[in-house]
């Protein structure tokens, strides 16, 4: 059986599940008291705690923080555990067995969303950002235009779509988002991963994450094929909860602007922090061709005037693949 190395923290001993992160650090678990831990470079990661314990406060459902502490140079923070199935695992063990998320899960998916899109639109919790601050942090420009640029796609057309989205969200109501929510992160008692958490309209990220498996994936052989689907009535199930909560608040309804959160969304998955480079292998470099191609074809029909049609993101080619 193979020797997995452990970090002891607090008298415990913690294995690494995720050495990597979209910012830098590790994730850590603790089978005996199921407890998780994550720890990187000290100002990342306090302010990672900071915030978790801060957004704890204010409502929404994330896990308490209950030690944290100098780990050598690096800094770490200890969680009780909100579950220890994602609800995208649970999702994907359901399609694959019977074709399909079953509604009881869903239930438990969409109990959770309720809860934080509950925290988002609490009035304590409003901000007055500007949409033009939110997206500037969602996509910033250099991340997305060199690999953009660099299949031949027409910069122009997406700075002018960008700017027109960016105009339209200008009377969305903005709140707290967690910013990379989707069911990766979100557990049967809560959400997790806050590294990224910002300010932008209520409803951007809840939305989104009930379509992300079976959007900006492919329905082809790719190193990120779809895992499951939700069903249109699931997904309309979700977007009819949000839109009443906001109306309970007096907000617009976040669904008033899915073209804008779609197009976001695909400029944001088709982000990175390098174009494609000489060592990458064929089917990494497909696979950005693809989520590139879907940002194209985002940005053709939002400036067409047509609603996105995100059903079909999967069958967008991504030009030849190697697997």
């Amino acid at each position: 059986m193979e020797n997995i190395p452990t970090i002891r923290l607090e008298s415990r001993d913690f294995t690494v599940i995720k050495p990597s992160r979209l910012r830098e650090g590790k994730v850590l678990h603790n089978d005996t008291n199921n407890l998780y831990a994550r720890l990187g470079e000290k100002e990342i990661t306090l302010e990672e705690q900071i915030h978790t314990t801060a957004l704890r406060k204010k409502g929404f459902p994330v896990p308490e923080v209950i030690y944290s502490g100098n780990y050598g140079d690096e800094w770490y923070f200890i969680e009780k555990s909100l579950g220890k199935v994602p609800f995208h695992k649970l999702f994907v063990e359901e399609y694959q067995a019977s074709g399909s998320v079953s509604n009881t899960s869903f239930k438990k998916y969409l109990d959770v969303i309720k809860r934080y899109s509950l925290a988002q639109m609490h009035p304590k919790n409003t901000t007055d950002v500007s949409a033009e601050a939110f997206v500037t942090a969602l996509i910033p420009r250099e991340r997305v235009i060199p690999s953009y640029a660099y299949f031949k796609h027409d910069v122009k057309k997406y700075e002018q779509a960008i700017e027109q989205a960016t105009a339209r969200l200008s009377d969305a109501h903005m709140g707290i988002l967690q910013f990379d929510l989707n069911p990766y992160n979100i557990l049967e008692n809560g959400i997790i991963d806050f590294e990224l958490v910002g300010y932008g309209p209520v409803g951007y990220d809840s939305l989104m994450s009930a379509i992300w498996a079976g959007t900006w994936f492919t329905n082809y052989p790719s190193r990120y094929p779809i895992g499951y689907r939700l069903t249109d009535q699931q997904v309309e199930q979700n977007r009819q909860r949000i839109d009443r909560l906001a109306e309970t608040h007096g907000y617009p309804k976040p669904s008033n602007y899915l073209n804008e959160f779609l197009l976001l969304k695909c400029a944001w998955a088709a982000s990175g922090f390098y174009p494609p480079q000489p060592d990458w292998p064929n089917d990494k470099i497909a696979f950005k061709r693809f989520r590139t191609n879907v940002l194209k074809s985002a940005i053709d029909e939002y400036l067409a005037g047509n609603d996105i049609p995100y059903q079909l993101f999967p069958t967008i080619s991504g030009g030849e693949i190697d697997v």
